[in-house]
């Protein structure tokens, strides 16, 4: 009967974990997010009359988090003498090498935004500066783009974690069977703990449900990437 309490309480546990991982794939502030309101921001300023360097600068203390300390650094190359051009393409080169790995990401680490979201930024700045005009518009086609995007990803995030914690109560059903089989005759349960044969079907199951959880891991990874 305790092998079968046992068993009751890691079904529970394996619920209870499904449940707060698919909390977990909320909605968060995403940094996507923040730079679409950055490209809003400068479209306002250069409707206002200032420059892409001056729109910059002054909207940089408005931004907090990874995207507002990155600004304020480029504000500050900006103001040091460092042309809009070299300052922006230092600024997606720091993106591109401040990836995250796994562990941080599991301790809650900041996630910095995108270096391909920056460089499409960078690419609306350089496209208008050989154009010679419509920059506010290619600031606000960008924030368009980017709030797409950040949508587009919401809805992945949704079906995803609802398909991981679908694919954790299944591989628990199988516990909660062998949990309900004890308690209602704990010979069967002491026939697969106590016997070789028991064992290894228990061994094999366990390894199938590992293997599936697994897999539909990496499959959500693949999708999310």
């Amino acid at each position: 009967m305790t092998a079968a309490v046992a068993l009751g309480v890691c079904c529970a546990v394996s619920v209870v974990v499904a449940v707060r991982r698919a909390r977990s794939h909320r909605p968060r502030r995403d940094p996507r997010r923040v730079l679409s309101s950055l490209a809003t921001a400068l479209a306002r300023g250069v409707r206002a009359g200032m420059t892409p360097a001056e729109s910059l600068s002054s909207v940089a203390p408005r931004f907090e988090g990874v995207v507002g300390e990155q600004l304020r650094s480029l504000a500050g190359r900006l103001s040091r003498g460092v042309s809009l051009d070299t300052a922006l393409h230092q600024w997606v080169q720091q993106c591109a090498g401040a990836e995250i790995g796994p562990l941080a990401r599991l301790r809650g680490a900041p996630r910095p935004p995108d270096a391909l979201d920056v460089e499409l930024l960078v690419n609306a700045v350089g496209f208008s500066a050989r154009m010679g005009t419509g920059l506010a518009e290619a600031f606000e086609g960008v924030a368009a783009s980017l709030l797409d995007r950040c949508e587009l990803d919401d809805e992945l995030r949704a079906l995803t974690s609802q398909a991981g914690a679908s694919v954790v109560v299944l591989c628990s059903l199988p516990v909660l069977g062998a949990f309900v089989v004890g308690a209602l005759s704990p010979e069967s349960l002491r026939a697969m703990f106590a016997t070789p044969t028991g064992l290894v079907c228990m061994a094999v199951a366990c390894g199938l449900d590992l293997a599936a959880v697994g897999t539909s891991r990496r499959l959500i990874s693949v999708v999310l990437r």
